[in-house]
């Protein structure tokens, strides 16, 4: 089975049983990097370098090779920036890309049409789980299980659907009032964890876990104002243990007993804004203004050791040639404050100070001043891709 990040939005990192050196990351609004020493270094590939405007998810898929989710469809790239696109889904963007049973999967939304498609070698083609209003969310791999939520645009009831073949889809789970939508966390068995975001006042964002395939939720955590609409999540030990990060607040819960409780614990672990877990190396990232963009590494999901401060990734040659002013802003954000994390393997060193969760120094006044005229945010969309996304 293939590891997957269990956390949405577009800060991730992910990774393969097969190669666990090798790591991809996706940190929001500055692309793509990679890794082939598990963490301690970064090379990094802006989203100019890869010919599209903005990169929504990255998925490793054999040796240096990834497939992206983008603006512009799905594509593969390999570590020295060499990109080939997947034919078939023009007109639209990919929201998430994954691998299924040796196919890349692709959830694609178009101009008031999406769904779900798989593709063999580079041409993809349309499942059953497509047409108009269709908004696929999440999608999540368990064995030969694909299991995906859908948003309809009209109604905004969402529904959660399982296949092993792409032909029949089981429903497993309806939301039909229109105010909750359902992110797939992390699966496993008959045991599956849900993240579900309010669209109105009358639903509360939650942590639900099912333990009948899907079938059933039942919602056991909230966290209350510092819910974030998609927080960072890192599942391990066979989904015993559960870490919850909110960005808003710096804010981290835990669950031992495989989501049936958590206890806040915040600051002794990291603020989880994405997690991975791969063959018992736990992996959390977290991205904090004045503190830079770090990575944590844990063998027992209790003591994390900082690896890697992500803005001292050295841009690839590929990067460096074709968007000089990312480079310029990259470089700037480590030098003013950002990638000045404390990696030393001590693990007698003091504890960071408070409001530093992170294990980096104190940022500068003068990171802040930079990222006021170089927020990290995605360029505005055009009004086609926004009011496809409107669900």
């Amino acid at each position: 089975m293939y590891a997957h990040s269990a956390e949405f939005g577009s800060t991730l990192v992910r990774g393969r049983p097969e190669a666990p050196a090798e790591l991809w990351m996706l940190s929001e609004g500055w692309g793509v990097l990679h890794s082939g020493d598990a963490g301690e270094s970064w090379d990094w590939i802006c989203e100019e370098a890869l010919g599209t405007e903005a990169v929504y998810d990255v998925q490793a898929w054999a040796d240096n090779t990834a497939i992206l989710g983008t603006r512009e469809g799905m594509a593969m790239v390999d570590d020295s920036c060499a990109v080939t696109p997947y034919t078939g889904l023009d007109g639209g963007f990919v929201l998430r890309a994954e691998r299924w049973q040796d196919k890349a999967v692709a959830l694609w939304v178009g101009d008031g049409v999406g769904g779900v498609f798989t593709c063999d070698a580079f041409d993809c083609v349309a499942t059953p789980l497509y047409g108009d209003g269709y908004f696929p969310k999440t999608a999540f791999v368990d064995g030969d299980t694909l299991y995906v939520t859908v948003v309809h645009t009209e109604s905004l009831a969402a529904e959660l659907y399982a296949t092993t073949d792409g032909l029949a889809w089981d429903t497993r789970y309806r939301w039909p009032l229109g105010d909750t939508d359902p992110r797939i966390l992390w699966a496993s068995g008959d045991t599956m964890y849900l993240w579900t975001k309010p669209r109105s006042d009358a639903a509360i964002p939650a942590f639900s876990r099912s333990t009948d395939g899907g079938r059933s939720f039942e919602a056991t955590f909230e966290t209350g104002y510092y819910t974030d609409a998609a927080p960072g999540v890192l599942v391990r030990d066979g989904g015993k243990t559960v870490l919850v990060g909110s960005y808003y607040g710096a804010r981290t819960w835990k669950s031992t007993d495989g989501g049936q409780s958590f206890e806040e614990r915040s600051p002794d672990l990291p603020s989880v804004r994405c997690g991975l877990d791969l063959d018992g190396t736990s992996y959390a990232c977290g991205d904090h203004l004045a503190d830079g963009f770090d990575l944590a590494v844990s063998t027992d999901g209790e003591n994390f050791t900082p690896r890697s401060c992500i803005e001292e990734a050295l841009p690839a040659d590929c990067a460096a040639a074709t968007c000089g002013a990312y480079v310029d802003a990259w470089v700037s954000a480590g030098a003013y404050g950002g990638g000045q994390c404390d990696v030393e393997q001590d693990t007698g060193r003091a504890p960071p100070p408070p409001g530093d969760e992170c294990g980096c120094e104190s940022g500068s006044a003068s990171l802040l001043l930079l990222l006021a005229y170089w927020p990290r945010t995605r360029k505005a969309w055009p009004e086609k891709a926004r009011s496809s996304t409107s669900a």
